[in-house]
């Protein structure tokens, strides 16, 4: 994984408040994306905009040079950690 352990480690903080917060059972979501043939990348990254990271993927990730791919890894692992 190519972004920092500093960013990963927000990324993962923010993301963990909202589905506590909102007590997300991500299994269930992720169930309810499939029956709607809606992809685990699209949950991903509706989960990273729920979590309120856009601001910080455009203002801080990008112009870091990290792309999509690297940013789907670190929120792949997120929700990994949920499973």
């Amino acid at each position: 994984m190519k972004i920092t352990k500093e960013h990963y480690k927000y990324m993962k903080t923010r993301v963990n408040s909202y589905i506590k917060t909102n007590k997300v059972n991500v299994k269930q979501k992720l169930k309810e994306y499939e029956q709607h043939n809606l992809s685990r990348k699209r949950f991903n990254w509706d989960l990273l905009i729920a979590s309120q990271l856009y601001t910080y993927i455009v203002d801080v990730l990008y112009k870091e040079g990290y792309t999509d791919k690297h940013i789907d890894t670190a929120i792949n692992k997120i929700v990994n950690s949920y499973l």
